[in-house]
Protein backbone atom coordinates (compact mmCIF):
# COMPACT_ATOMS: atom_id res chain seq x y z
CA UNK A 1 0.00 0.00 0.00
CA UNK A 2 2.74 2.26 0.97
CA UNK A 3 4.70 1.31 -2.20
CA UNK A 4 1.66 2.11 -4.36
CA UNK A 5 1.31 5.58 -2.77
CA UNK A 6 5.03 6.19 -3.23
CA UNK A 7 4.86 5.37 -6.96
CA UNK A 8 1.76 7.57 -7.36
CA UNK A 9 3.60 10.48 -5.84
CA UNK A 10 6.62 9.96 -8.12
CA UNK A 11 4.28 9.88 -11.15
CA UNK A 12 2.65 13.12 -10.05
CA UNK A 13 6.06 14.76 -9.74
CA UNK A 14 7.08 13.51 -13.14
CA UNK A 15 3.87 14.83 -14.69
CA UNK A 16 4.50 18.24 -13.15
CA UNK A 17 8.05 18.28 -14.50
CA UNK A 18 6.85 17.31 -17.95
CA UNK A 19 4.21 20.00 -17.88
CA UNK A 20 6.81 22.57 -16.85
CA UNK A 21 9.03 21.49 -19.71
CA UNK A 22 6.14 21.75 -22.17
CA UNK A 23 5.17 25.14 -20.90
CA UNK A 24 8.76 26.35 -21.19
CA UNK A 25 8.99 25.09 -24.73
CA UNK A 26 5.78 26.76 -25.71
CA UNK A 27 6.97 29.98 -24.20
CA UNK A 28 10.26 29.68 -26.07
CA UNK A 29 8.50 29.00 -29.37
CA UNK A 30 6.24 31.97 -28.89
CA UNK A 31 9.27 34.23 -28.32
CA UNK A 32 10.88 32.89 -31.45
CA UNK A 33 7.79 33.63 -33.53
CA UNK A 34 7.64 37.27 -32.30
CA UNK A 35 11.25 37.69 -33.14
CA UNK A 36 10.66 36.48 -36.66
CA UNK A 37 7.81 38.92 -37.06
CA UNK A 38 9.92 42.00 -35.96
CA UNK A 39 12.63 41.27 -38.49
CA UNK A 40 10.17 42.13 -41.25
CA UNK A 41 9.38 45.66 -39.89
CA UNK A 42 10.72 48.65 -41.94
CA UNK A 43 12.16 51.97 -40.61
CA UNK A 44 9.52 54.57 -40.05
CA UNK A 45 6.62 52.10 -39.69
CA UNK A 46 4.46 52.30 -36.64
CA UNK A 47 4.96 49.79 -33.86
CA UNK A 48 2.51 49.07 -31.07
CA UNK A 49 3.98 51.91 -29.06
CA UNK A 50 6.29 53.95 -31.28
CA UNK A 51 8.24 54.37 -34.53
CA UNK A 52 10.87 51.91 -35.72
CA UNK A 53 14.21 53.49 -36.65
CA UNK A 54 15.92 50.19 -37.43
CA UNK A 55 15.15 46.48 -37.90
CA UNK A 56 14.64 45.09 -34.36
CA UNK A 57 12.80 45.75 -31.17
CA UNK A 58 15.65 47.88 -29.91
CA UNK A 59 15.00 50.32 -32.81
CA UNK A 60 11.54 51.19 -31.59
CA UNK A 61 11.33 54.90 -30.52
CA UNK A 62 8.31 55.99 -28.55
CA UNK A 63 7.02 59.51 -29.43
CA UNK A 64 3.95 61.27 -28.18
CA UNK A 65 2.02 61.27 -31.43
CA UNK A 66 2.42 63.82 -34.25
CA UNK A 67 5.54 65.79 -33.30
CA UNK A 68 5.99 68.10 -36.29
CA UNK A 69 2.41 69.23 -36.80
CA UNK A 70 1.91 67.71 -40.27
CA UNK A 71 -1.05 65.53 -39.18
CA UNK A 72 0.86 62.23 -39.46
CA UNK A 73 3.01 60.10 -37.17
CA UNK A 74 6.06 58.88 -39.07
CA UNK A 75 9.77 59.26 -39.37
CA UNK A 76 9.43 63.02 -40.01
CA UNK A 77 8.56 63.30 -36.33
CA UNK A 78 12.09 62.15 -35.53
CA UNK A 79 15.42 63.99 -35.60
CA UNK A 80 18.97 62.82 -35.18
CA UNK A 81 20.12 64.04 -31.75
CA UNK A 82 23.73 63.44 -30.87
CA UNK A 83 24.56 59.90 -32.09
CA UNK A 84 21.05 58.46 -32.13
CA UNK A 85 17.52 59.12 -33.24
CA UNK A 86 14.97 60.82 -31.04
CA UNK A 87 11.59 62.50 -31.15
CA UNK A 88 11.28 66.11 -32.21
CA UNK A 89 10.20 67.84 -29.06
CA UNK A 90 8.85 70.64 -31.21
CA UNK A 91 6.20 73.18 -30.35
CA UNK A 92 6.36 75.10 -33.70
CA UNK A 93 7.91 78.15 -32.02
CA UNK A 94 8.40 80.03 -35.26
CA UNK A 95 4.72 79.85 -36.14
CA UNK A 96 5.39 78.75 -39.69
CA UNK A 97 2.99 75.76 -39.54
CA UNK A 98 5.60 73.04 -39.26
CA UNK A 99 8.64 71.86 -37.37
CA UNK A 100 11.70 71.05 -39.47
CA UNK A 101 15.23 70.20 -38.52
CA UNK A 102 15.90 73.83 -37.59
CA UNK A 103 17.38 73.98 -34.05
CA UNK A 104 15.25 77.06 -33.47
CA UNK A 105 12.16 74.77 -33.31
CA UNK A 106 13.49 72.65 -30.50
CA UNK A 107 12.00 73.02 -27.07
CA UNK A 108 14.28 75.23 -25.01
CA UNK A 109 16.11 76.64 -28.05
CA UNK A 110 15.97 80.50 -28.34
CA UNK A 111 14.35 82.12 -31.33
CA UNK A 112 17.15 83.82 -33.35
CA UNK A 113 15.56 86.76 -35.11
CA UNK A 114 18.94 88.27 -35.90
CA UNK A 115 19.83 85.18 -37.96
CA UNK A 116 16.50 85.23 -39.79
CA UNK A 117 15.72 81.67 -38.65
CA UNK A 118 12.19 82.69 -37.74
CA UNK A 119 9.70 85.23 -39.09
CA UNK A 120 9.10 88.54 -37.35
CA UNK A 121 6.25 87.18 -35.12
CA UNK A 122 8.70 84.97 -33.27
CA UNK A 123 8.69 85.80 -29.61
CA UNK A 124 11.84 86.95 -27.82
CA UNK A 125 15.17 87.86 -29.55
CA UNK A 126 18.52 86.08 -29.58
CA UNK A 127 21.65 88.20 -29.04
CA UNK A 128 25.35 87.95 -28.32
CA UNK A 129 26.02 91.69 -27.71
CA UNK A 130 24.15 94.99 -27.40
CA UNK A 131 24.53 95.87 -31.05
CA UNK A 132 22.40 92.84 -31.98
CA UNK A 133 19.48 94.53 -30.24
CA UNK A 134 19.81 98.06 -31.69
CA UNK A 135 16.62 99.04 -33.52
CA UNK A 136 18.16 102.18 -35.03
CA UNK A 137 15.96 104.56 -33.07
CA UNK A 138 17.16 107.24 -30.67
CA UNK A 139 14.14 108.35 -28.75
CA UNK A 140 13.13 104.94 -27.36
CA UNK A 141 16.50 104.52 -25.67
CA UNK A 142 19.36 102.11 -26.15
CA UNK A 143 18.54 98.39 -26.30
CA UNK A 144 20.82 95.97 -24.47
CA UNK A 145 21.56 92.24 -24.53
CA UNK A 146 21.00 90.07 -21.45
CA UNK A 147 23.96 87.75 -21.94
CA UNK A 148 22.74 85.29 -19.30
CA UNK A 149 19.72 84.45 -21.44
CA UNK A 150 20.92 85.80 -24.81
CA UNK A 151 17.74 87.85 -24.92
CA UNK A 152 17.30 91.53 -26.00
CA UNK A 153 16.00 94.02 -23.48
CA UNK A 154 14.20 97.23 -24.51
CA UNK A 155 15.84 100.59 -23.64
CA UNK A 156 14.58 103.43 -21.47
CA UNK A 157 12.92 106.20 -23.52
CA UNK A 158 14.82 109.52 -23.70
CA UNK A 159 13.46 112.10 -21.24
CA UNK A 160 13.39 115.52 -22.93
CA UNK A 161 11.54 117.32 -20.14
CA UNK A 162 13.64 120.37 -19.18
CA UNK A 163 11.38 121.24 -16.28
CA UNK A 164 10.48 124.60 -17.86
CA UNK A 165 6.78 125.18 -18.27
CA UNK A 166 7.16 127.68 -21.12
CA UNK A 167 8.87 125.29 -23.49
CA UNK A 168 7.48 122.47 -25.61
CA UNK A 169 9.68 119.44 -25.11
CA UNK A 170 10.10 116.78 -27.78
CA UNK A 171 12.54 114.17 -28.94
CA UNK A 172 13.85 114.56 -32.48
CA UNK A 173 14.74 111.33 -34.25
CA UNK A 174 16.27 113.26 -37.16
CA UNK A 175 18.89 115.01 -35.03
CA UNK A 176 19.12 112.49 -32.19
CA UNK A 177 18.50 115.28 -29.71
CA UNK A 178 15.88 116.97 -27.58
CA UNK A 179 14.04 120.10 -28.62
CA UNK A 180 12.81 122.60 -26.08
CA UNK A 181 10.95 125.27 -28.02
CA UNK A 182 9.68 128.51 -26.53
CA UNK A 183 5.87 128.23 -26.45
CA UNK A 184 5.21 131.84 -25.42
CA UNK A 185 2.94 133.85 -27.71
CA UNK A 186 3.20 137.37 -29.09
CA UNK A 187 6.23 139.43 -27.97
CA UNK A 188 6.67 137.35 -24.83
CA UNK A 189 9.68 135.14 -24.38
CA UNK A 190 10.34 132.22 -22.07
CA UNK A 191 12.40 133.32 -19.08
CA UNK A 192 14.22 130.12 -18.17
CA UNK A 193 15.14 131.32 -14.69
CA UNK A 194 11.67 132.58 -13.82
CA UNK A 195 10.06 129.58 -15.54
CA UNK A 196 7.41 131.71 -17.17
CA UNK A 197 6.64 133.87 -20.23
CA UNK A 198 7.74 137.50 -19.84
CA UNK A 199 8.43 140.60 -21.93
CA UNK A 200 11.76 140.26 -23.77
CA UNK A 201 13.25 143.56 -22.65
CA UNK A 202 12.67 146.93 -21.03
CA UNK A 203 15.85 148.75 -22.17
CA UNK A 204 18.30 148.32 -25.08
CA UNK A 205 20.99 146.78 -22.92
CA UNK A 206 18.65 143.87 -22.17
CA UNK A 207 19.06 142.88 -25.81
CA UNK A 208 22.83 143.23 -26.08
CA UNK A 209 24.30 139.91 -27.25
CA UNK A 210 27.87 141.06 -26.63
CA UNK A 211 28.83 140.92 -30.31
CA UNK A 212 30.12 143.84 -32.35
CA UNK A 213 29.87 142.76 -35.94
CA UNK A 214 26.11 142.05 -35.98
CA UNK A 215 25.29 145.60 -34.89
CA UNK A 216 23.58 147.13 -31.85
CA UNK A 217 20.41 145.43 -30.64
CA UNK A 218 17.53 147.60 -29.42
CA UNK A 219 14.43 147.13 -27.27
CA UNK A 220 11.19 148.11 -29.03
CA UNK A 221 7.86 147.69 -27.17
CA UNK A 222 9.27 144.95 -24.98
CA UNK A 223 10.73 143.04 -27.89
CA UNK A 224 14.41 142.87 -28.83
CA UNK A 225 15.22 143.95 -32.36
CA UNK A 226 18.36 142.80 -34.15
CA UNK A 227 20.95 145.42 -35.03
CA UNK A 228 22.27 146.26 -38.49
CA UNK A 229 25.43 144.33 -39.21
CA UNK A 230 28.60 146.41 -39.36
CA UNK A 231 29.65 147.00 -42.97
CA UNK A 232 33.38 146.70 -43.53
CA UNK A 233 33.10 147.12 -47.29
CA UNK A 234 35.39 149.96 -48.33
CA UNK A 235 34.23 149.71 -51.92
CA UNK A 236 37.59 148.33 -53.06
CA UNK A 237 37.37 144.80 -54.49
CA UNK A 238 40.93 143.83 -53.57
CA UNK A 239 40.77 144.43 -49.81
CA UNK A 240 39.76 141.88 -47.19
CA UNK A 241 36.78 143.80 -45.66
CA UNK A 242 36.76 141.69 -42.47
CA UNK A 243 34.89 142.56 -39.27
CA UNK A 244 36.95 141.67 -36.18
CA UNK A 245 35.01 140.68 -33.07
CA UNK A 246 38.17 140.68 -30.96
CA UNK A 247 39.10 144.30 -31.66
CA UNK A 248 35.64 145.64 -32.57
CA UNK A 249 36.84 147.12 -35.84
CA UNK A 250 37.26 146.41 -39.54
CA UNK A 251 40.30 145.16 -41.47
CA UNK A 252 40.71 146.22 -45.08
CA UNK A 253 44.02 144.60 -45.93
CA UNK A 254 45.43 144.16 -49.40
CA UNK A 255 44.59 140.64 -50.62
CA UNK A 256 46.45 140.93 -53.92
CA UNK A 257 49.12 138.37 -54.71
CA UNK A 258 52.47 138.71 -56.46
CA UNK A 259 53.08 142.22 -55.13
CA UNK A 260 50.19 143.65 -57.10
CA UNK A 261 48.71 146.96 -56.07
CA UNK A 262 45.25 147.19 -54.51
CA UNK A 263 43.71 150.40 -55.70
CA UNK A 264 40.39 152.10 -56.25
CA UNK A 265 40.97 152.02 -59.99
CA UNK A 266 40.08 148.36 -60.27
CA UNK A 267 41.12 145.10 -58.70
CA UNK A 268 44.66 143.88 -58.03
CA UNK A 269 46.79 145.95 -60.35
CA UNK A 270 50.13 145.62 -62.12
CA UNK A 271 50.85 149.28 -61.55
CA UNK A 272 49.57 152.75 -62.20
CA UNK A 273 50.19 155.71 -64.48
CA UNK A 274 49.31 159.20 -63.27
CA UNK A 275 49.39 162.61 -64.92
CA UNK A 276 48.08 166.17 -64.69
CA UNK A 277 45.39 167.19 -67.12
CA UNK A 278 46.76 170.66 -67.71
CA UNK A 279 43.66 172.16 -69.32
CA UNK A 280 41.62 171.58 -66.15
CA UNK A 281 44.39 171.29 -63.53
CA UNK A 282 43.26 167.92 -62.26
CA UNK A 283 45.03 164.62 -61.73
CA UNK A 284 44.04 161.37 -63.40
CA UNK A 285 45.27 157.81 -62.90
CA UNK A 286 45.25 154.68 -65.06
CA UNK A 287 45.25 151.07 -63.86
CA UNK A 288 47.70 149.15 -66.06
CA UNK A 289 46.11 145.74 -65.40
CA UNK A 290 42.50 146.68 -66.13
CA UNK A 291 42.75 149.78 -68.32
CA UNK A 292 40.39 151.61 -65.96
CA UNK A 293 40.87 155.33 -65.53
CA UNK A 294 39.83 157.48 -62.58
CA UNK A 295 39.84 161.18 -61.82
CA UNK A 296 41.81 161.76 -58.61
CA UNK A 297 41.14 165.48 -58.03
CA UNK A 298 38.39 167.89 -59.06
CA UNK A 299 39.44 171.15 -57.34
CA UNK A 300 40.95 172.73 -60.48
CA UNK A 301 43.91 174.17 -58.53
CA UNK A 302 47.22 174.48 -60.32
CA UNK A 303 49.40 171.43 -59.70
CA UNK A 304 53.06 170.59 -60.16
CA UNK A 305 55.65 167.91 -59.39
CA UNK A 306 53.52 164.77 -59.58
CA UNK A 307 54.95 161.50 -58.20
CA UNK A 308 53.46 158.02 -57.65
CA UNK A 309 54.50 154.98 -55.60
CA UNK A 310 52.48 151.91 -54.63
CA UNK A 311 49.03 153.11 -53.45
CA UNK A 312 49.99 156.78 -53.24
CA UNK A 313 50.06 159.81 -55.52
CA UNK A 314 51.73 163.00 -54.24
CA UNK A 315 51.81 166.46 -55.77
CA UNK A 316 52.28 170.14 -54.94
CA UNK A 317 49.61 172.80 -55.16
CA UNK A 318 51.01 175.52 -52.86
CA UNK A 319 50.93 172.73 -50.26
CA UNK A 320 51.84 169.04 -50.52
CA UNK A 321 48.99 166.58 -50.94
CA UNK A 322 48.85 162.79 -50.95
CA UNK A 323 46.08 160.63 -52.41
CA UNK A 324 45.62 157.05 -51.17
CA UNK A 325 44.39 154.88 -54.03
CA UNK A 326 43.39 152.10 -51.62
CA UNK A 327 41.10 154.27 -49.51
CA UNK A 328 40.29 157.10 -51.92
CA UNK A 329 41.31 159.68 -49.28
CA UNK A 330 43.34 162.84 -49.86
CA UNK A 331 45.63 164.18 -47.12
CA UNK A 332 47.42 167.53 -46.82
CA UNK A 333 50.86 166.80 -45.40
CA UNK A 334 52.08 168.68 -42.30
CA UNK A 335 54.37 171.73 -42.54
CA UNK A 336 53.90 171.85 -46.30
CA UNK A 337 52.82 175.48 -46.82
CA UNK A 338 54.63 176.72 -49.88
CA UNK A 339 55.74 173.14 -50.47
CA UNK A 340 57.25 172.00 -53.75
CA UNK A 341 58.87 168.95 -55.36
CA UNK A 342 57.44 166.02 -53.37
CA UNK A 343 59.23 162.69 -53.79
CA UNK A 344 58.01 159.32 -52.52
CA UNK A 345 59.49 155.89 -51.94
CA UNK A 346 58.07 153.16 -49.73
CA UNK A 347 56.20 154.83 -46.87
CA UNK A 348 58.32 158.04 -46.90
CA UNK A 349 57.50 161.33 -48.61
CA UNK A 350 60.10 164.10 -48.71
CA UNK A 351 59.34 167.64 -49.82
CA UNK A 352 60.41 171.22 -49.47
CA UNK A 353 58.14 172.85 -46.92
CA UNK A 354 58.10 175.30 -44.03
CA UNK A 355 59.09 174.37 -40.51
CA UNK A 356 59.11 177.00 -37.75
CA UNK A 357 58.77 179.65 -40.44
CA UNK A 358 61.93 178.48 -42.17
CA UNK A 359 62.26 176.74 -45.51
CA UNK A 360 63.03 173.11 -44.70
CA UNK A 361 63.46 169.71 -46.26
CA UNK A 362 60.68 167.67 -44.62
CA UNK A 363 59.99 163.95 -44.30
CA UNK A 364 56.51 162.51 -43.75
CA UNK A 365 56.28 158.95 -42.44
CA UNK A 366 53.09 157.41 -43.84
CA UNK A 367 53.08 154.52 -41.37
CA UNK A 368 53.14 156.68 -38.25
CA UNK A 369 51.64 159.89 -39.62
CA UNK A 370 54.57 161.89 -38.20
CA UNK A 371 56.50 164.68 -39.95
CA UNK A 372 60.21 165.41 -39.41
CA UNK A 373 62.60 168.16 -40.44
CA UNK A 374 65.57 166.77 -42.38
CA UNK A 375 67.42 169.99 -43.19
CA UNK A 376 67.05 173.71 -42.58
CA UNK A 377 67.33 174.84 -46.18
CA UNK A 378 67.74 178.53 -45.33
CA UNK A 379 71.34 177.74 -44.44
CA UNK A 380 72.01 176.46 -47.95
CA UNK A 381 72.13 178.31 -51.24
CA UNK A 382 70.59 177.40 -54.55
CA UNK A 383 68.84 174.17 -53.58
CA UNK A 384 67.96 172.59 -56.91
CA UNK A 385 66.89 169.03 -56.24
CA UNK A 386 66.46 166.04 -53.99
CA UNK A 387 65.12 162.49 -54.19
CA UNK A 388 64.75 159.41 -51.97
CA UNK A 389 65.38 155.70 -52.32
CA UNK A 390 64.82 153.18 -49.54
CA UNK A 391 66.22 154.84 -46.36
CA UNK A 392 68.50 157.33 -48.12
CA UNK A 393 67.95 160.89 -49.28
CA UNK A 394 70.04 162.57 -51.95
CA UNK A 395 70.07 166.36 -52.31
CA UNK A 396 72.25 168.81 -54.19
CA UNK A 397 72.94 172.52 -53.94
CA UNK A 398 75.39 175.13 -55.19
CA UNK A 399 77.77 177.11 -53.00
CA UNK A 400 78.03 180.87 -53.24
CA UNK A 401 81.69 180.54 -54.08
CA UNK A 402 82.79 180.81 -57.68
CA UNK A 403 86.01 181.96 -59.29
CA UNK A 404 87.08 182.07 -62.87
CA UNK A 405 83.62 181.10 -63.98
CA UNK A 406 83.57 178.02 -61.72
CA UNK A 407 81.30 176.98 -58.87
CA UNK A 408 80.95 173.95 -56.59
CA UNK A 409 78.08 171.50 -56.67
CA UNK A 410 77.51 169.74 -53.35
CA UNK A 411 75.83 166.32 -53.47
CA UNK A 412 74.73 165.10 -50.05
CA UNK A 413 73.61 161.52 -49.34
CA UNK A 414 71.73 161.33 -46.05
CA UNK A 415 71.26 157.87 -44.50
CA UNK A 416 68.19 157.63 -42.24
CA UNK A 417 69.26 154.30 -40.76
CA UNK A 418 67.16 151.18 -40.27
CA UNK A 419 64.21 152.99 -38.70
CA UNK A 420 63.84 155.26 -41.73
CA UNK A 421 63.31 158.47 -39.72
CA UNK A 422 65.76 161.24 -38.75
CA UNK A 423 67.83 160.70 -35.62
CA UNK A 424 70.83 162.50 -34.16
CA UNK A 425 73.08 159.55 -35.00
CA UNK A 426 72.19 159.44 -38.71
CA UNK A 427 75.09 160.10 -41.08
CA UNK A 428 75.38 162.39 -44.09
CA UNK A 429 78.15 162.19 -46.68
CA UNK A 430 79.02 165.05 -49.04
CA UNK A 431 80.74 165.09 -52.40
CA UNK A 432 82.00 168.28 -54.09
CA UNK A 433 82.16 168.64 -57.84
CA UNK A 434 83.81 171.57 -59.60
CA UNK A 435 81.59 172.76 -62.42
CA UNK A 436 81.50 175.66 -64.80
CA UNK A 437 79.15 178.55 -64.44
CA UNK A 438 77.32 177.73 -67.66
CA UNK A 439 76.45 174.33 -66.19
CA UNK A 440 74.62 175.98 -63.31
CA UNK A 441 70.97 175.02 -63.18
CA UNK A 442 70.38 171.33 -62.76
CA UNK A 443 67.02 170.57 -64.32
CA UNK A 444 66.23 166.98 -63.34
CA UNK A 445 67.35 164.76 -60.50
CA UNK A 446 66.62 161.04 -59.98
CA UNK A 447 67.80 158.51 -57.38
CA UNK A 448 67.38 154.72 -57.58
CA UNK A 449 69.47 151.83 -56.36
CA UNK A 450 73.04 153.01 -55.89
CA UNK A 451 72.96 155.72 -58.53
CA UNK A 452 72.03 159.39 -58.60
CA UNK A 453 71.56 161.04 -62.00
CA UNK A 454 70.88 164.58 -63.17
CA UNK A 455 71.19 166.76 -66.25
CA UNK A 456 72.36 170.33 -66.67
CA UNK A 457 70.70 173.29 -68.27
CA UNK A 458 73.40 174.12 -70.77
CA UNK A 459 72.71 173.86 -74.47
CA UNK A 460 74.56 170.56 -74.82
CA UNK A 461 72.31 168.71 -72.35
CA UNK A 462 74.64 166.43 -70.40
CA UNK A 463 73.49 163.55 -68.17
CA UNK A 464 75.71 162.87 -65.16
CA UNK A 465 75.74 159.67 -63.06
CA UNK A 466 77.11 159.35 -59.53
CA UNK A 467 77.74 155.84 -58.16
CA UNK A 468 77.29 155.84 -54.38
CA UNK A 469 79.15 152.55 -53.92
CA UNK A 470 82.43 153.70 -55.45
CA UNK A 471 81.95 157.50 -55.09
CA UNK A 472 82.54 157.99 -58.80
CA UNK A 473 80.89 160.54 -61.09
CA UNK A 474 80.86 160.19 -64.82
CA UNK A 475 79.22 161.79 -67.80
CA UNK A 476 77.22 159.54 -70.12
CA UNK A 477 78.57 159.53 -73.68
CA UNK A 478 75.29 160.39 -75.32
CA UNK A 479 75.01 162.16 -78.64
CA UNK A 480 72.66 165.05 -79.18
CA UNK A 481 71.03 167.03 -76.38
CA UNK A 482 69.61 164.85 -73.57
CA UNK A 483 67.00 165.93 -71.03
CA UNK A 484 64.62 164.67 -68.36
CA UNK A 485 66.49 161.53 -67.23
CA UNK A 486 64.74 159.04 -64.96
CA UNK A 487 66.40 155.92 -63.52
CA UNK A 488 64.91 152.56 -62.53
CA UNK A 489 67.35 149.83 -61.57
CA UNK A 490 70.10 149.98 -64.24
CA UNK A 491 67.92 151.63 -66.89
CA UNK A 492 67.92 155.35 -67.57
CA UNK A 493 65.32 156.78 -69.96
CA UNK A 494 65.66 160.27 -71.32
CA UNK A 495 64.50 162.60 -74.04
CA UNK A 496 66.89 163.46 -76.87
CA UNK A 497 66.53 166.53 -78.99
CA UNK A 498 68.08 167.12 -82.40
CA UNK A 499 67.69 170.10 -84.67
CA UNK A 500 67.78 170.24 -88.43
CA UNK A 501 66.79 172.88 -90.94
CA UNK A 502 63.27 171.54 -91.12
CA UNK A 503 62.29 170.90 -87.48
CA UNK A 504 63.28 170.13 -83.92
CA UNK A 505 62.92 166.41 -83.23
CA UNK A 506 62.42 164.80 -79.82
CA UNK A 507 62.35 161.04 -79.14
CA UNK A 508 62.72 158.68 -76.16
CA UNK A 509 65.92 156.69 -75.59
CA UNK A 510 67.12 154.29 -72.92
CA UNK A 511 70.62 153.70 -71.57
CA UNK A 512 71.48 150.52 -69.65
CA UNK A 513 74.29 151.31 -67.21
CA UNK A 514 74.94 147.61 -66.74
CA UNK A 515 75.54 146.79 -70.39
CA UNK A 516 76.37 150.41 -71.37
CA UNK A 517 74.07 150.00 -74.36
CA UNK A 518 71.76 152.71 -75.71
CA UNK A 519 68.36 151.74 -77.18
CA UNK A 520 65.96 153.96 -79.10
CA UNK A 521 62.43 153.54 -77.69
CA UNK A 522 60.33 155.72 -80.02
CA UNK A 523 60.83 156.69 -83.63
CA UNK A 524 62.07 160.10 -84.66
CA UNK A 525 59.45 162.10 -86.49
CA UNK A 526 59.76 162.17 -90.26
CA UNK A 527 57.57 165.20 -90.90
CA UNK A 528 56.98 168.49 -89.15
CA UNK A 529 53.38 167.57 -88.38
CA UNK A 530 54.39 164.41 -86.52
CA UNK A 531 54.53 164.60 -82.72
CA UNK A 532 57.51 164.93 -80.45
CA UNK A 533 57.90 162.23 -77.81
CA UNK A 534 58.92 163.84 -74.56
CA UNK A 535 58.75 163.66 -70.71
CA UNK A 536 59.58 159.96 -70.21
CA UNK A 537 59.11 157.98 -66.99
CA UNK A 538 60.20 154.40 -66.22
CA UNK A 539 59.46 151.80 -63.54
CA UNK A 540 60.98 148.36 -64.06
CA UNK A 541 59.80 147.25 -67.54
CA UNK A 542 57.15 149.93 -68.13
CA UNK A 543 57.90 153.23 -69.91
CA UNK A 544 55.47 156.10 -70.43
CA UNK A 545 55.87 159.32 -72.40
CA UNK A 546 53.91 162.24 -73.75
CA UNK A 547 53.22 163.04 -77.42
CA UNK A 548 52.30 166.61 -78.20
CA UNK A 549 50.02 166.08 -81.19
CA UNK A 550 46.63 167.83 -81.31
CA UNK A 551 46.89 168.85 -77.70
CA UNK A 552 48.75 165.73 -76.62
CA UNK A 553 48.28 162.21 -75.25
CA UNK A 554 50.14 159.74 -73.04
CA UNK A 555 51.49 156.36 -74.21
CA UNK A 556 52.74 153.24 -72.43
CA UNK A 557 55.07 150.43 -73.54
CA UNK A 558 55.97 147.15 -71.80
CA UNK A 559 59.59 146.17 -72.50
CA UNK A 560 59.26 142.72 -70.94
CA UNK A 561 57.21 141.18 -73.76
CA UNK A 562 58.92 142.32 -76.99
CA UNK A 563 58.21 139.45 -79.44
CA UNK A 564 60.71 138.34 -82.02
CA UNK A 565 61.60 139.45 -84.63
CA UNK A 566 60.57 142.96 -83.56
CA UNK A 567 63.09 145.25 -81.94
CA UNK A 568 62.20 147.59 -79.07
CA UNK A 569 61.85 150.62 -81.33
CA UNK A 570 59.36 148.88 -83.62
CA UNK A 571 57.51 147.35 -80.66
CA UNK A 572 57.08 150.63 -78.80
CA UNK A 573 56.28 152.62 -81.95
CA UNK A 574 53.50 150.33 -83.17
CA UNK A 575 50.02 150.52 -81.70
CA UNK A 576 48.74 147.53 -79.75
CA UNK A 577 45.77 147.54 -82.13
CA UNK A 578 48.20 146.83 -84.98
CA UNK A 579 50.10 144.15 -83.10
CA UNK A 580 52.62 146.35 -81.36
CA UNK A 581 53.28 147.18 -77.74
CA UNK A 582 52.34 150.87 -77.68
CA UNK A 583 49.20 151.53 -75.61
CA UNK A 584 47.48 154.87 -75.85
CA UNK A 585 46.36 155.74 -72.33
CA UNK A 586 44.60 159.03 -73.00
CA UNK A 587 42.53 159.97 -76.02
CA UNK A 588 41.19 163.41 -75.24
CA UNK A 589 43.75 165.53 -77.11
CA UNK A 590 44.22 167.74 -74.07
CA UNK A 591 47.49 169.16 -72.88
CA UNK A 592 49.02 166.73 -70.38
CA UNK A 593 52.06 167.12 -68.17
CA UNK A 594 54.18 165.17 -65.72
CA UNK A 595 53.24 161.59 -66.73
CA UNK A 596 54.68 159.13 -64.18
CA UNK A 597 54.53 155.33 -63.88
CA UNK A 598 54.99 152.91 -61.00
CA UNK A 599 54.98 149.09 -61.07
CA UNK A 600 55.70 146.59 -58.29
Amino acid sequence: MKKREKRQNQVKILIVVVLLIIVSAVAYNLGSKDSSKSSSVKMGELGSAGIFTGSNLNDLITCNGDMNGDGEVNVTDLMFIGNSWGCKNCVNKCGDGSCDNNPADEIGAPCRENLNDCPEDCMGGYCDEDVDCDDGLYCNGGETCDLSANQCLVGTAIDCDDGISCTNDSCNEGTDSCGNIDNCVGDLVCDLQANQCEAACSIDSDCDDGLYCNGVETCVAGSCQAGTSVSCNDGIPCTSDICNEGTNDCSNDNICSNNQVCQTLGICGEGVVAWIEDSENNIYAYDISTGNQVQVTSDGLEKESLEVYDNYIVWSSDKIYMYNMASGETLQLPDSVGGINPKIYGDKVIYQGTYNFRTSLMLYDISSGNAYQIRDLDSYTNIDGFDTYENKIAMYFYTNYYSGGQMELVLEIYDLGDDGVPNSGDEASEEYFRIYYHEFGVRDFSFNGNKVIWDTSNSQGKILVYDIDNSQKRELSLSLESHNPVISNERIVYQKTTSNPNNINDAIFMYDSGTQQTTQITELKRFVQEPDRILPSISNDRIVWYENTNGGDIFLCDLSIVPEPLDITSWCSTSAIDGGGMIKITDNNNLQKNPVVWTP
